[in-house]
């Protein structure tokens, strides 16, 4: 790794995976994890991740809390027991440019802001393909779910959902610009953004 604290950047280059963990992921032959989560952060600022996979936990891939300014850039969340990301008050964040597949309990999870007072938290989802979010529970496990106030989700893609695709509990959200697609195939009277 290399810290460049001129500019306040953390570069970090992983070691190669394991032949044998590469291949059988590959091949479909499996991986068993038991890692609850790949990635926790609680109280921290101006935190970017970009380009990485996140992958295999048995719970959430992605547990974010308490945080500002925190983005997942062009990452690949998926094969998660639970949600792919949990930003819980979190503030002036955002998930962008990200595929997010294959989770047991739903895609991402946002909630803060204080509904009340009408104080946005500024979070966003923008420009992410979201694919077969919710393998086991089948219902009310959507792809988001914007919980308080000032949640966006804008310009992404939902496929391949037997239920909802975003679910909306608050104020001051914004959800445009989106393509839901082959979706609520397992359910009736109901809706993708419910």
């Amino acid at each position: 790794y290399f810290v460049d604290r001129a500019r306040g950047v953390l570069y970090w280059k992983p070691p190669p995976p394991a032949p044998t963990a590469a291949t059988a992921g590959a091949a479909g032959g499996g991986v068993v994890s038991l890692l609850p989560r790949v990635l926790a952060i609680e109280n921290a600022t101006d935190v970017t991740f970009r380009g990485i996979a996140f992958l295999h936990a048995r719970a959430n891939g992605v547990d974010a809390l308490h945080s500002t300014r925190l983005a997942l850039h062009d990452c690949v969340i998926a094969n998660h027991g639970n949600l792919a990301v949990n930003f819980t008050n979190c503030t002036d964040s955002e998930i962008a440019d990200c595929t997010i597949s294959d989770t047991g309990d739903g895609g991402v999870w946002l909630e803060g802001g204080n509904r009340s007072a009408l104080e946005s938290a500024n979070v966003t989802v923008r420009g992410c393909s979201f694919v077969r979010f919710n393998r086991w529970s089948r219902t009310y496990r959507p792809a988001a779910t914007l919980f308080g106030a000032g949640m966006g989700f804008v310009g992404n893609e939902c496929r391949d959902a037997p239920h909802q695709c975003v679910m909306v509990v608050g104020n001051l959200h914004t959800v445009s610009d989106s393509v839901f697609a082959n979706n609520l195939f397992e359910s009736s009277d109901s809706g993708v953004i419910y």
